[in-house]
């Protein structure tokens, strides 16, 4: 067996996915639906790290789209600080919450 392996341009040496630029908006969304989908199952850590990631990929994604900065109050009413430490972060980055109100 040959055991070569076939390049592909989705994919760095470093073995994490490259995405073409007309699809780092649609990842950024899915990591959005993800983390909406965590919120209604009250996963919280899981619902913050999706958004940090999409945001990341595609900054203007998380920014201004109006269901991250519901699903951000949600989850700044159920605050747990020490397991969601980057949440008052990102939501003053998104324009929800003062910086200085951390």
């Amino acid at each position: 067996m040959l055991a070569k392996t076939i390049a592909s341009p989705f994919v760095s040496s470093s073995a994490k996915p490259r995405f073409p630029p007309g699809l780092l908006g649609r990842r950024s969304q899915v990591l959005i639906d993800l983390a909406r989908g965590y919120t209604q199952q009250r996963k919280d850590a899981a619902a913050v790290n999706m958004p940090l990631e999409a945001e990341r990929i595609a900054p203007e994604a998380v920014r201004y789209q109006v269901i991250v900065k519901e699903m951000l109050r949600e989850l700044l009413r159920r605050e747990h600080r020490a397991s969601t430490p980057q949440l008052r972060p990102l939501a003053a980055r998104v324009g929800i919450l003062r910086e200085d109100a951390s």
